[in-house]
């Protein structure tokens, strides 16, 4: 059902079982797939494509352009997997040309009130972003993360799978995967233990937990230079598999990881 009020381009593509509702705004080049739901005075901009039932709510705007003063209207574009919610006053931009043109959101990620993702965002999927939290341009978000209110991540940075960045935390490196981030001890983000409920509500069992804490004591609390810890990392990857993301986190960081 489309409420009357609402605008759609003529060149945007709306599967039938679609909802848009009053005073919504389709621009042009967008593409909407079943299941999904616009609610009234939602946005979305241009050069955008949502796959199957996701909800954007009251006043959220995908698809703007993206917040760089060398931005000169090219064709970018923004994509979006399936089943994400974006609540009241959420923004998602359209890429630059600095990248691959695209910003892209995976699957079943929920942005509350007013959560910001900027241009050429790389986000996985089963990630929550709490509101007022925002992630700067070319940040990439793995799979399940927590990203807690007012949170701010510094744009290139990287965000590892099952980890959790405490309220109001300010990251400028990147944060393993598995741990738990936090700005009140410094200005900073620092690390400030495993993320141990994350991991235990997503299925790792017992002996991986354990194994993840041998190797988080070894890694954060023994102060060892950064070449010599991750040497230490490889010998416990047979005994504690997971701990191999450490390893090819790190090797692939270019901002450095947050300790």
């Amino acid at each position: 059902m489309i409420h009357s009020s609402a605008y759609i381009d003529p060149t945007a593509r709306i599967d039938s079982n679609v909802e848009i509702g009053f005073n919504a705004y389709i621009g042009p080049n967008v593409e909407i797939g079943t299941g999904t739901k616009i609610y009234p005075n939602a946005v979305i901009m241009q050069n955008t494509k949502l796959g199957k039932g996701n909800q954007v709510h009251p006043f959220a705007v995908l698809g703007g352009d993206p917040q760089d003063i060398h931005f000169n209207n090219e064709p970018t574009f923004l994509e979006i997997g399936d089943n994400n919610i974006f609540r009241e006053g959420s923004t998602v931009n359209r890429a630059t040309t600095k990248a691959d043109r695209f910003t892209r959101v995976g699957n079943n990620n929920y942005l509350m009130a007013y959560a910001h993702i900027a241009h050429d965002c790389k986000v996985g999927n089963h990630n929550i972003m709490v509101n007022y939290s925002g992630i700067s341009g070319h940040v990439e978000i793995a799979d399940r993360v927590t990203i807690s209110g007012y949170c701010g991540v510094h744009q290139f940075s990287r965000i590892g799978s099952y980890s959790f960045l405490v309220h109001s935390c300010l990251v400028e490196k990147d944060v393993l995967p598995y741990v738990i981030a936090s700005s009140r001890a410094k200005s900073t983000a620092t690390v400030h233990g495993l993320n141990i409920r994350g991991l235990s509500r997503n299925g790792f069992s017992k002996e991986a937990i354990e194994g993840l804490r041998r190797a988080y004591k070894m890694f954060f609390m023994q102060n060892l230079p950064l070449e010599e810890a991750v040497a230490n990392l490889q010998g416990m990857v047979a005994e504690c598999p997971e701990v191999q993301a450490w390893i090819d986190f790190i090797n692939a960081s270019k901002r450095g990881i947050v300790r």
